[in-house]
């Protein structure tokens, strides 16, 4: 009776103590399995987000492409219900977890800067996951130094020998030079002998100046935004008469204008 009593007592111990091990081994495991669940959800957030602001400036790039003009500096929502990209509102909302806002900033003319950042909360923090890219605007015409000048005749008028009231200036505010300049006439026995810039600068002359022929500025006729007034002065006098003006650029390009009968 004592030795069944000892062996019973054994077995009990070992119950407990297997009961033990396997309690603490179950705690590891289910531990191990929720830092597992938690890591797997906190990537599987991250991913999901990087992959939206991904396509949020791939988005911006596909409306440049189509559309550079429609890139305007300023907090963007995307959204391509119509089938095709478009802004919309300040920012986008995905799966009703991620805000997706696409900034947009002009370097230049040509150049936007598009940053797509996308926010979302998770056990009570705030995370955030941004990309950028540049965008340029690839389609884009060159100006000629010719395109960006403005020539106004609009207040010409002959003063006897003198045509005056022709001004130029630049669009945009850059620094450009006239090299030169070829005028025509329809008056014979007249010659060119001057051209003047504002507060009677000698631009070019004194010299004897045939209809039709090219003049080369010897320093050349610098221009800004601020209107410049050119005279043309000749021998005789040139009231009704029809004058065409070429004025050249440093690029090569041209700009024409046609007076009748001023």
């Amino acid at each position: 009776m004592y030795q069944h009593s000892h062996a019973q007592g054994l077995t009990v111990v070992e119950v407990m103590v297997a009961l033990g091990i396997f309690t603490m081994l179950s705690m590891a495991g289910y531990q191990t399995f929720v830092w597992t669940a938690n890591a797997l959800s906190e990537s599987s957030l991250s991913h999901r987000a990087l992959w939206l602001a991904s396509e949020g400036v791939e988005a911006a790039y596909a409306i440049g492409r189509d559309d550079f003009a429609a890139l305007q500096p300023g907090s963007w929502g995307i959204t391509d219900a119509s089938g095709t990209w478009q802004f919309s509102g300040s920012s986008d909302v995905t799966d009703g977890v991620f805000t997706r806002t696409v900034s947009l900033t002009a370097l230049d003319p040509q150049t936007v800067v598009a940053d797509a950042a996308v926010e979302w909360e998770y056990k009570g923090q705030t995370y955030t996951k941004s990309l950028e890219r540049r965008i340029t605007n690839w389609h884009r015409t060159e100006q000629t130094e010719a395109d960006q000048v403005t020539i106004d005749t609009s207040g010409a008028y002959i003063d006897f020998d003198t045509l005056r009231g022709v001004t130029l200036a630049t669009t945009n505010g850059s620094s450009l030079v006239v090299t030169s300049i070829s005028i025509s006439w329809n008056k014979n026995m007249r010659t060119l002998t001057q051209v003047m810039s504002p507060f009677g600068v000698v631009v070019y002359g004194p010299a004897e100046v045939s209809s039709g022929d090219t003049i080369t500025l010897p320093v050349g006729l610098s221009l800004t935004s601020v209107s410049q007034e050119l005279s043309f002065v000749f021998d005789k006098n040139m009231t009704n008469t029809d004058f065409t003006i070429n004025f050249f650029f440093g690029d090569g390009s041209t700009q024409t204008v046609t007076l009748t009968n001023i």
